[in-house]
């Protein structure tokens, strides 16, 4: 978990609400939640993360609102922020249009 990826923003002095790479995997488990200024984890997920997935408190962790903010953390009931809140890039989405033609 301490190798950092390209689309890792460790040490980024940005100010909240900038722009940055969407998290990736080497960033620690993806945890959602209702807020991300004050993340609380729902027991439910606090169960599958810490039970299933066997991530101890106190590992590094990424919590996501949903809305493409995100920030690292650390894992816990009430996870704790540490540091900058990003925002991910809105990706827009692919469009394609197809038809057939018909004979008659």
């Amino acid at each position: 978990m301490d190798a950092q990826g390209p689309g890792s923003q460790q040490g980024t002095t940005a100010s909240a609400g900038t722009s940055a790479a969407s998290p990736t995997h080497r960033d620690g488990p993806m945890l959602f939640v209702e807020s991300i200024d004050h993340p609380v984890c729902d027991p439910d997920d606090y169960h599958h993360v810490s039970r299933v997935l066997r991530v101890p408190d106190g590992s590094p962790i990424v919590v996501c609102d949903g809305a493409g903010r995100w920030r690292r953390a650390t894992f816990g009931p009430e996870p704790t922020g540490a540091g900058v809140v990003y925002r991910s890039p809105r990706r827009s989405p692919a469009i394609a249009v197809a038809f057939a033609l018909i004979k008659g």
